[in-house]
């Protein structure tokens, strides 16, 4: 999936650079915004952008986790190891 990602050149170099970064990441660790920001100088947007081109050719999925009380809502991505 690395690889195919890297020779997809229907995925900017922002978002393969996040990929990448999501693959250094223990698989049993979620990460959401703010974890991602926090190791980036790019801005929440920048992220964004490349959060959502990374959902939509289907190399991430995106989960969302509400707290107990519904008081905090925070988006969880995994790496989809699946084909596409």
């Amino acid at each position: 999936m690395i690889f195919k990602i890297i020779n997809d050149a229907n995925v900017s170099l922002e978002a393969k650079g996040l990929y990448m970064y999501l693959t250094t990441l223990s698989s049993d660790y979620p990460i959401g915004d703010n974890e991602i920001a926090r190791c980036s100088t790019d801005s929440k947007e920048t992220i964004a952008n490349a959060t959502k081109e990374l959902i939509k050719t289907g190399y991430i999925v995106k989960n969302v986790a509400i707290s107990y009380d519904k008081t905090v809502k925070v988006n969880i991505y995994t790496i989809n190891y699946e084909e596409i």
